[in-house]
């Protein structure tokens, strides 16, 4: 099957489904307070569903916060304050791909201690079109990560509508040395 083909089988699946009415742009993909069901040790592709799929409005903002972090973690990402250590291109990709490429990534982020991440999906000027359907399947795959802190849409500098910052957790080994640097103790 090639893109078109995808595209065209989305296309027909989705041809009886009308859009949600929401005057809000910002689209939280879970409710804050619901915690993440696995970390990335336990994700495996499968368990990133591929269906069923709700379309983001094109003109929605999307962003995740997971419970317990802070509203300021969330605004500094917004305005792209967190340098990404990281970036993953999934422009032109197929959704089955993109999500083995996405539990790859997160997984090499974190092996290396990273924290901030860049994904860019690519814009759509169509509902159907495969850049949002990417867009919308991000959207309810990063909640799904125990690592995953927060996600917002990128500052235009980096995409904008087009891509998407991704804030993860601390690793063990980085909380331990934030321990040892603002412990007041002197190392040794």
């Amino acid at each position: 099957m090639t893109l078109y083909d995808d595209h065209e089988a989305f296309i027909n699946a989705m041809s009886d489904v009308n859009p949600l009415k929401n005057n809000d742009k910002r689209y939280l993909s879970r409710p804050v307070s619901q915690a993440p069901s696995h970390g990335a040790e336990g994700i495996t592709a499968e368990s990133l569903p591929l269906s069923p799929l709700t379309l983001l409005p094109l003109t929605a903002e999307p962003e995740y916060r997971c419970r317990g972090s802070q509203p300021g973690v969330m605004d500094k990402l917004r305005r792209g304050h967190y340098r990404p250590e990281g970036s993953l291109s999934l422009l032109r990709v197929r959704p089955e791909d993109a999500r083995l490429q996405l539990l790859r990534f997160i997984a090499e982020v974190r092996r290396r201690g990273g924290r901030n991440i860049l994904i860019v999906h690519g814009k759509s000027r169509e509902m159907t079109g495969p850049a949002n359907v990417l867009r919308s399947y991000l959207m309810m795959w990063l909640p799904e990560f125990a690592e995953v802190q927060a996600c917002c849409m990128a500052a235009p500098r980096d995409g904008g509508s087009g891509a998407m910052y991704v804030s993860l957790r601390k690793t063990e080994a980085c909380r331990n040395d934030n321990r040892e640097r603002f412990s007041g103790k002197a190392p040794g």
